[in-house]
């Protein structure tokens, strides 16, 4: 996603959201917009929207909830033509949750998109 797209998707969010915004400065909304620019830059902008209608929330979605919905949206994908792939996604989900339960902290992503890049043709 290029920044412009990175705007449009922030412009969006802020319609949805409109009272997640209203007390964050000039400098607050420009690191927002790094950070998505960032966590998104080698998403397409389509997908991230696809991933955004799958937030039910009535928050803001955080950008590790996106990535998130990224994720299961590309298991989806490969659950039915790799075997060995859902299998090794599986493991990695499972421990993604076991460490959220412990920690009460959202892991960080790395740990699925290891395993997508593993079995990635």
């Amino acid at each position: 996603m290029n920044k412009n797209e990175t705007i449009c998707t922030l412009k969006m969010l802020k319609t949805k959201y409109p009272k997640y915004l209203q007390t964050f400065s000039r400098e607050e909304k420009v690191k927002l917009l790094d950070t998505w620019q960032t966590e998104f830059s080698e998403v397409p902008y389509d997908t991230v929207l696809q991933a955004l209608n799958k937030h039910r929330n009535k928050y803001f979605p955080l950008p590790s909830e996106v990535k998130g919905y990224i994720s299961e949206m590309r298991y989806e994908q490969e659950e039915e033509s790799d075997p060995e792939f859902v299998e090794a996604y599986r493991e990695a989900i499972m421990q993604f949750q076991e460490e959220w339960r412990k920690t009460g902290v959202l892991p960080s992503t790395k740990t699925l998109e290891k395993v997508r890049k593993r079995f990635n043709k």
